[in-house]
């Protein structure tokens, strides 16, 4: 199965959705949303990758 995540799980998205209709963001701060979605992200692909890695 690929790796998936699920978007309502992502920061930059909690913090900066259309819903919000938020024009400008301080530069830190959109950046600190992208990294903790990134890290959701990473972690989705790495327990996929561990899923399909064979046993030994």
């Amino acid at each position: 199965m690929a790796a998936e995540v699920r978007l309502v799980d992502l920061a930059v998205i909690k913090r900066y959705s259309l819903a919000v209709r938020q024009e400008r963001a301080s530069a830190e701060e959109v950046l600190e949303a992208l990294e903790d979605s990134a890290a959701v992200v990473i972690a989705a692909l790495e327990r996929a990758g561990a899923e399909e890695a064979p046993e030994e």
